[in-house]
């Protein structure tokens, strides 16, 4: 496990340490794209902005790029990774869709896209795979959910997604366990 990821918006009335195991990467979710407690615009704001000071990375959804871009100058500035996601809890887009997100997200000033969809087919799959393996300007990583998720993390992962997730203690209850891997499981299928 390389690093653990603060979820700002699954969590209530939690003091931040200042040190912690491993870097630590803060999201604060928009509930459109996982998020939970549904915190408005501005909490999730505040909090990412607070994070800047424990953070080593922070992720932002790719949507609300404009809305945050105060918060990634501030970021880059401290030389701070900025992750710039996409998910996609229906479908996965075609090619020419994905490929569109990694202009937008160099534009909005991301140093990693992380790029999250549904993969109920074998051709879903395919496709995020394919698009791992273009040339990107800067690191890309790509995850499935739904009945291929737990494959697709595997298969990404040797394809050069740049990320890849896995739960400590449960998985997220937005997701069936069946779709997602435990951190320490992965580590060893990874291996």
């Amino acid at each position: 496990i390389d690093f653990l990821e603060i979820r700002l918006d699954a969590i209530t009335r939690l003091e931040m340490r200042k040190k912690w195991p491993l870097p630590v990467l803060a999201t604060a979710r928009d509930p459109r794209e996982g998020g939970q407690n549904n915190i408005s615009l501005q909490e999730r704001q505040q909090l990412l902005t607070a994070a800047l000071s424990w953070a080593n990375i922070i992720d932002i959804e790719l949507a609300s790029a404009k809305e945050f871009s105060p918060i990634i100058t501030m970021a880059r500035k401290q030389q701070l990774e900025v992750i710039l996601s996409y998910h996609n809890f229906q479908i996965t887009p075609s090619l020419n869709e994905l490929k569109a997100l990694v202009s937008h997200a160099v534009q909005s000033g991301a140093t990693i896209l992380k790029v999250a969809t549904m993969t109920n087919s074998e051709q879903e799959l395919e496709r995020l795979l394919e698009f791992q393996q273009l040339s990107h300007p800067l690191p890309v990583a790509t995850m499935g959910m739904g009945s291929l998720g737990k494959i697709s993390r595997l298969r990404l992962a040797a394809a050069g997604s740049a990320l890849v997730y896995g739960w400590l203690y449960e998985p997220l209850t937005m997701m069936p366990a069946s779709t997602q891997w435990s951190a320490h499981e992965l580590a060893e299928r990874i291996k």
